[in-house]
């Protein structure tokens, strides 16, 4: 009796092992499934971003450009886009445009929370160009800073919200890890976000997602 009653407990120890070792089978293979899946939806994300910003690749938005909103005309604007774009070397008509439309007609007036100083920010425009090779020779030339100070009128590639939404979460990544950025700004389909710190010699580059940059992030900064 006691024999089999060993034989007993043996089989239903060796049957509960068995079940979970089938459990364990089991919870890892969704976890690999879950794992897949979200990396499948980061890849169709990051893919669908991409074409977006594809279809923006000829646009620019130019911050900073006086407002008069009595005189001016699409024709008024055009001519005072190019004029001012053609100021770093690159020669700009409007004709060169295929659009130019202002982003709003409101002026909006901002405080510097440190100084108390009010400064008038007029709406940025949209600026779309025939020709990228001119909209990156543009970008490759205009300086947004002088001597280190940032010019009253700024240029900037056009963003789609998902990586308006990233250069605001890379900001405050850094932000909370006390490391200043000099500026965050893109480069191109195949270069993504680039970013370059303040106080070291350091540019990340093809950040295309969160995960691209605090991997760098890691690796070169400890």
């Amino acid at each position: 009796s006691q024999i089999n009653n060993l034989k007993t407990k043996s089989a239903f120890e060796e049957s509960v092992k068995n079940i979970l070792q089938s459990l364990t089978a089991q919870v890892k293979f969704l976890s690999d499934s879950s794992n897949a899946v979200a990396e499948s939806i980061d890849i169709a994300e990051k893919n669908i971003a991409k074409n977006e910003q594809y279809s923006r690749r000829n646009t620019v938005i130019v911050n900073g450009l006086d407002f008069k909103p009595q005189t001016e005309t699409i024709d008024s604007l055009s001519s005072t886009v190019a004029a001012e774009i053609s100021k770093c070397g690159v020669s700009v008509r409007r004709d060169d445009f295929s659009a130019c439309h202002r982003n709003g007609n409101k002026v909006r007036k901002v405080t510097n929370p440190k100084t108390g100083k009010i400064t008038s920010n007029p709406p940025s425009v949209t600026v779309s160009f025939y020709n990228s090779h001119k909209k990156d020779m543009v970008l490759a030339k205009y300086r947004n800073y002088d001597n280190g100070a940032p010019k009253k009128v700024r240029i900037s590639q056009s963003l789609s919200q998902y990586y308006l939404d990233l250069k605001s979460r890379i900001t405050s990544f850094c932000k909370d890890k006390d490391v200043n950025i000099r500026w965050i700004h893109w480069r191109s389909q195949t270069s993504g976000l680039c970013i370059k710190l303040a106080d070291k010699d350091i540019v990340f580059t093809k950040v295309f997602c969160m995960g691209d940059f605090s991997t760098q992030f890691i690796d070169r900064m400890g």
